[in-house]
């Protein structure tokens, strides 16, 4: 919701207290309130084209203890001026800034730049549209350029290299795209190029905008956090408050006053380590006059589905999904319920989570005082095993799956390893293979360890896992687990492959 300019804003009340409308009216209450909580907050806005690595920005960010949020491109003027914004970051974006159809900033947030004097950085696509809009020229390049660049800083006159104090002359960049800056705008100047390039980071002073082809946000552009640092906190002048402490106060009490002291709350539990967090805060804010409900389907982990209290968590990875504007970025994952649930169910959403990314839950978490293996627990798939089990899933497959998964975490917790490790499961395979234990032949299951390291589940390589542990957990799973008598190790990386087999 907008505000009129001039116009205070009240906070929300809470409606009466009960168990029948704490449900039906405590997400909007909730939902106002964040927004009001936000709004006195000073925050980087991010505009999104659809780039795969739009949330990588708003990661970035969020790691110098910096509040930001992510819009789409196509976002008003009214609905970023009731925000206290301290700069803009344009996102990069599949799109032509020269084509028909192509994204553009409206002009309402052209005019709002200029009446605040707010900076802007334009990544990729977001250089381009701003050279675009400047009156550049933007076209395609006579070769393409993916992969790590080499970028030379050059400074006109012995102007100031604001964005890139602190860094070599020459350093590594990571770079995607097709078309390419062929004349910079009247006001601006080069200040980087590359072999390919010869306009790859352009500044203009006077108005506080740059831009920059390359993409300083992934983690191959390893002088990118500098970069970021630089327009995100010099140039901004950013607050370096957004700590989680403060974060789960707000929230606890919110669900207070809305609650009351009598209301009940109703959760879903899926038992991750985001389910655990939220449930940590809901039992801060109401005790036990939170409930939760877990579904066992049958393909949980080992020893699982016994909890005391936990609930379902939407991160803010999910809601920039449901946002985003059309492109790589833009696919809606249907089994999160960001946007409401169906109109026939009576319950409403509590999303205590939704503006947090995952490493953000994490620190949270240890703030909390929850236990390491819960707030450091791999993700785990909404269906379970299930889909780690390929081929038919009978109740038999899911056992052995389960002995076979629940050894290899253990084994991994010994070795001190599991932390340094993204994500961590064993696949049974439909496969079956020949072999020999004692004085008799088998013919039983394959099973595949696979584990990867990531930052971002963007790409990810597979763990380069030592091979006494490797030989520790083969041995185990195939002498403690019947119907295993064969187990491989995966070694493919994300792309090509992806994490998960399924």
């Amino acid at each position: 919701m907008a505000l009129a300019p001039g116009k205070p804003r009240e906070r929300p009340r809470p409606p009466k207290t009960s168990l029948q409308t704490s449900l039906k009216e405590m997400t909007e209450y909730l939902k106002q309130s964040a927004q009001l909580g936000n709004l006195d907050r000073p925050q980087i806005a991010i505009l999104d084209f659809g780039s795969q690595y739009s949330h990588l920005i708003a990661r970035r960010v969020r790691e110098m203890k910096v509040y930001c949020e992510l819009y789409s491109c196509l976002v008003e003027k009214e609905d970023l001026a009731a925000h206290k914004i301290t700069g803009i970051i344009l996102s990069g974006g599949p799109n032509s800034v020269y084509e028909e159809g192509a994204p553009h900033v409206s002009q309402g947030v052209w005019d709002l730049i200029k009446e605040r004097g707010i900076p802007v950085l334009g990544i990729c696509y977001g250089m381009q549209e701003l050279a675009h809009v400047y009156g550049g020229k933007v076209a395609p390049g006579q070769e393409r350029e993916y992969g790590k660049a080499t970028v030379k800083s050059h400074s006109k006159d012995g102007e100031e290299m604001t964005l890139f104090e602190g860094l070599p002359e020459e350093f590594i960049m990571w770079m995607s795209h097709g078309d390419k800056l062929h004349a910079v705008p009247e006001g601006f100047s080069k200040c980087g190029s590359t072999a390919n390039a010869e306009f790859v980071a352009i500044q203009n002073l006077s108005t506080r905008m740059w831009g920059l082809q390359f993409h300083p946000e992934v983690t191959h552009s390893p002088m990118g956090p500098t970069i970021l640092s630089n327009f995100v906190v010099k140039v901004c002048q950013s607050p370096t408050d957004w700590v989680m402490t403060d974060y789960a106060e707000e929230f606890i009490q919110s669900v207070r006053e809305q609650v009351g002291p009598e209301g009940h709350v109703i959760g879903a539990v899926s038992g991750g380590v985001d389910s655990t967090v939220a449930a940590v805060l809901m039992n801060r804010a109401i005790g036990e006059r939170f409930h939760a409900i877990l579904v066992d389907n049958g393909c949980l982990r080992k020893d699982e589905g016994k909890c005391d209290w936990l609930l379902q968590g939407t991160l803010y990875p999910d809601v920039i999904e449901s946002i985003s504007y059309k492109g790589p970025s833009a696919t809606i994952k249907t089994h999160h319920n960001v946007g409401g649930l169906p109109a026939s169910m009576k319950l409403k959403l509590i999303e205590p989570l939704r503006e947090l990314f995952k490493d953000e839950v994490r620190e949270l978490g240890m703030a909390l005082g929850i236990d390491e293996p819960s707030v450091w627990r791999h993700p785990f798939p909404g269906p379970g095993l299930a889909i780690r089990v390929l081929g038919e899933v009978t109740a038999e497959r899911v056992a052995i799956l389960q002995e076979a998964d629940d050894i290899m975490i253990q084994e991994l917790w010994n070795a001190g390893v599991y932390r340094d490790i993204a994500q961590a499961f064993v696949v049974l395979l439909p496969v079956k293979s020949v072999g020999v234990m004692g004085d008799g032949r088998t013919y039983e299951n394959v099973a595949s360890v696979r584990c990867v390291t990531t930052t971002d589940f963007m790409t990810a390589e597979f763990y380069r896992m030592p091979y006494d542990l490797m030989e520790t957990i083969s041995n185990r799973i195939i002498n403690e687990v019947r119907g295993i008598n064969r187990v491989a190790y995966d070694i493919s990386s994300k792309p090509p492959a992806t994490v998960e087999w399924e």
